[in-house]
């Protein structure tokens, strides 16, 4: 279990920001997952690509792929 912190949070805010000027619907819980993986380095590993793969330097991997 990863704590949220200011950083992440700030990260967070970023998230949803940028996509909602940019006209796009970003999940705020998905948002969150994306900042904590940013912030510590982690790949996200999900089938729900589609959600994620608008976020800049965020490393995905689908394992059905």
């Amino acid at each position: 279990i990863i704590g949220i912190d200011l950083a992440t949070t700030r990260l967070w805010g970023q998230l949803l920001g940028s996509a909602e000027l940019k006209g796009r619907s970003l999940p705020v819980i998905d948002a969150l997952i994306a900042a904590q993986c940013l912030k510590n380095g982690f790949t996200l590993v999900t089938r729900n690509v589609r959600d994620f793969k608008d976020i800049p330097n965020l490393k995905i991997l689908c394992p059905w792929d």
